[in-house]
């Protein structure tokens, strides 16, 4: 009998790994450090089992700073939501939810701070100062992320521009015509056609 309890030991290890990993991934951090305390004491080397015990001591806690996380994601409250994440990160580098938690809220701060560069130009835009507009969304398209929208907006706003100058010659020239000063309206023909060479009068 004693000869056969060698034997034993692997599977009861094997038994006691698969129920600490069910433990800790029900979240039962208490059970989870017993079942990984006594595969250490069947095998004081297993590298799996002492990661585990590591990993089962911060559980709650990690469990804990990752729902936080979630709510802080809810409140708006990114940043907050990115420090819970890397301290989860930090207590258990093995956890797969906070990376994937990071990345998302990398991606959401970066959408916030993108909304708000626009909105800046566009305040620019309506304020009268289309030049200041377009150096802003150029800096908006610049930021990774979704530049087609803000080189859209640098194209409307070129196009409102060349329409206010388009418009102001259009006076001009129907001054110079007025008055009969015909090398007048032509020069400024000229002027409308090298802002807009398909534009029709």
């Amino acid at each position: 009998e004693l000869k056969a309890l060698p034997e034993t030991v692997p599977n009861v290890l094997v038994q006691t790994m698969i129920e600490a990993e069910s433990a800790f991934n029900a979240g039962n951090a208490a059970e989870a450090q017993m079942q990984y305390s006594l595969a250490l004491v069947l095998d004081p080397l297993n590298e799996a089992a002492s990661r585990g015990l590591d990993r089962a001591r911060v559980l709650g806690e990690v469990n804990t700073l990752i729902a936080q996380a979630e709510d802080f994601i809810e409140d708006n409250a990114l940043e907050e939501a990115q420090g819970a994440y890397r301290e989860a990160v930090n207590l258990d580098s093995y956890n797969e939810i906070a990376p994937v938690g990071l990345t998302k809220v990398a991606g959401l701060i970066k959408e916030r701070d993108f909304a708000r560069v626009m909105s800046r130009g566009y305040v620019l835009l309506e304020s009268g100062d289309p030049d200041a507009a377009i150096a802003v969304f150029e800096e908006a398209s610049n930021m990774g992320i979704n530049k087609d929208q803000a080189l859209a907006a640098i194209a409307q706003t070129e196009n409102e521009i060349a329409n206010v100058e388009i418009n102001a010659l259009r006076r001009v020239i129907s001054t110079a015509e007025s008055a009969e000063k015909w090398q007048e309206a032509v020069d400024n023909y000229d002027k409308v056609l090298a802002i807009d060479p398909n534009l029709t009068f």
